[in-house]
């Protein structure tokens, strides 16, 4: 604060000064200090899409998903060299149950150039959601067609990142969901995603899950008391319970 403060008496309308000022605030847990500093930003200059992003984070913090949508869609408007606002506005999307919208938005920031394995993941997710929907109103080749789209996004994903272990999970789930004769390839991406996060309980008892539709339960049973004592550790009580369930089958 000190640094950003001397800047600002050397040079007041300096708008990376002003919007750090206001990050420190945020990192701080000052919510309301933050979104003054963000708001001076966007008064000084209005096509400053950063601080409506900020802003929107704010808003987020505090459960206004209202306003985040809107500072994210204004931030979103503005923006032409940063994936962030699109992930944002996205993701409060997503969150919303609007998968359609989100997909446009993760598109928008892929047609402008802006791609990274988020953007990818998140579009896999928001296809996959409306993949189920189609399942349960019995719309098998909209589903299928959803579904494969996810698969789609979460190869690009893997593609930008291979490092990320959520695209090869949640190709995982999908290929789980399309029955036997898809289930080793459920199990190759299960462990890719465990091998870039061994100690994920999560990811192992999913992988389990895999192991135990396919038969292989001594495979199933390693992983579920991996699982349970990661999960024991972080106090994870609904996980904690899941597993001992499938431990007790």
């Amino acid at each position: 604060m000190e640094e950003f403060n001397k800047a600002l008496e050397i040079s007041p309308d300096y708008i990376e000064a002003i919007k750090n000022k206001g990050n420190v605030y945020y990192y701080l847990g000052d919510t309301v200090k933050a979104l003054e500093w963000y708001e001076l930003t966007v008064s000084k200059d209005p096509s400053y899409w950063n601080g409506y992003n900020n802003m929107g984070n704010v808003y987020y913090e505090e459960g206004d998903m209202v306003k985040a949508e809107e500072y994210y869609s204004k931030a979103a408007e503005l923006c032409k060299d940063d994936v962030k606002p699109f992930n944002n506005l996205g993701d409060i999307l997503i969150e919303g149950g609007r998968y359609e919208e989100a997909i446009e938005n993760y598109n928008k920031a892929i047609a402008l150039g802006l791609k990274n394995n988020e953007l990818y993941s998140q579009s896999g997710f928001a296809y996959w959601q409306i993949a189920q929907g189609y399942t349960k109103e019995n719309k098998k080749d909209e589903a299928w067609n959803y579904a494969n789209k996810a698969l789609d996004n979460y190869n690009k994903a893997g593609e930008e990142n291979p490092d990320d272990p959520v695209p090869y999970f949640r190709a995982g789930i999908i290929y789980f969901n399309f029955g036997p004769k898809y289930i080793d390839k459920a199990i190759e991406c299960m462990n890719k995603a465990v091998e870039k996060s061994p100690d994920n309980y999560k990811y192992l008892y999913a992988r389990g899950q895999v192991y135990e539709g396919k038969g292989d339960t001594e495979k199933a049973k390693k992983d579920y008391e991996k699982a349970l004592k990661l999960a024991e550790k972080e106090k994870d009580k609904e996980y904690v319970d899941k597993i001992t369930e499938a431990l007790k089958k």
